[in-house]
């Protein structure tokens, strides 16, 4: 009998199947696509959890419900849209829901969480798993779980930072090797520099040089601005590979085309940045040589933040020459 695996946060839900022991397959949650967007349309009759919500985000966002992971510890935080009335719970178990016929004939589930999710929540989201009739067997934080994942493939030895992003926050989390045990020596979450906010400002930015080029404002027309908000992981893809993009902004009775060179992110996300290297910093500093990372381990989200990457390889290496 064989195991799900999902990785759940923030941004989406991704998922493997096999047996244990063996290497497991990619499970398509929303096929033809591998992921499944944590986010629920409350456009229609029915709730809609997935892409239909992303469709909207831009262009109607007064009719989409995301960011509830982060919120189920808050009762008060509601969404509602016509005859829909949701909470954090009655959200994620909507999810749970949707997941759960990928999951009937399975030995069990086990999941990865973000790490700004206390036990106490991640009980609750297991909880709720429950109720829906999804059999969880247990959860990781997803900085742990990477540094498992980074050591089995000698990826790093004695000390490793990892860095997470998604919607809500970037999580840094420092692990360590004691024994063969991984040990999280420090956890730190900060919601303004969720992948929320590197995206609104890319949106912002590549706006600003729609205007430049020709007077028109995608932030202007909702089915502009959702044209552009849909092509941005394209964009983060094409940065990380140091690619050229054409993006198209399509609105009702206008069309624009933008180049975007391989910098121009990075530029635009300058400030965030700063900001993130400074937090960064902070986490390191004081440290005991002994406790110092020589490894940064970033998730595949984190490794595509414009302007990131290399920075971090940069300050990896300058550890090594000066320790």
């Amino acid at each position: 009998m064989s195991l799900v695996g999902l990785d759940i946060n923030g941004t989406r839900v991704r998922g493997v199947l096999g047996r244990l022991g063996d290497y497991p397959l990619p499970l398509p949650l929303e096929p033809p696509a591998q992921e499944l967007p944590l986010a629920l349309s409350l456009e229609r009759s029915a709730l809609e959890v997935g892409a239909p919500a992303l469709r909207l985000m831009r262009q109607r966002p007064h009719l989409v419900c995301h960011g509830f992971l982060a919120a189920l510890d808050n009762g008060d935080k509601t969404w509602q849209a016509g005859k829909h009335r949701l909470d954090a719970p009655k959200a994620m178990s909507a999810v749970w829901q949707r997941l759960e016929p990928m999951c009937r004939k399975t030995a069990g589930v086990v999941a990865t969480l973000p790490g700004y999710i206390t036990k106490a929540t991640a009980a609750k989201v297991l909880d709720l798993a429950e109720r829906s009739k999804v059999d969880v067997l247990g959860s990781l934080s997803a900085p742990l779980a990477a540094a498992l994942v980074g050591y089995a493939e000698q990826a790093w030895v004695d000390a490793v930072l990892i860095v997470d992003v998604d919607d809500h926050a970037v999580t840094l989390a420092l692990v360590k090797s004691v024994d063969g045990l991984a040990h999280v020596l420090d956890n730190r979450s900060f919601p303004h520099l969720g992948m929320r906010a590197w995206k609104d400002r890319l949106v912002n930015a590549l706006a600003d040089c729609c205007v430049l080029q020709s007077r028109r404002d995608p932030r202007d027309a909702p089915l502009a601005e959702q044209a552009l908000y849909e092509q941005l992981d394209g964009l983060l893809e094409a940065g990380f590979q140091g690619r050229f993009v054409h993006l198209g902004i399509q609105a009702a009775s206008w069309y624009q085309n933008l180049l975007v060179r391989p910098e121009q992110p990075a530029a635009f996300c300058g400030q965030l940045n700063r900001r993130l290297f400074a937090e960064i910093e902070n986490l390191l500093f004081g440290l005991p040589a002994e406790e110092m990372p020589t490894s940064i381990l970033l998730t595949h989200a984190a490794g595509r933040l414009p302007g990131v990457t290399l920075p971090l390889r940069a300050l990896v290496e300058d550890w090594i020459k000066n320790p």
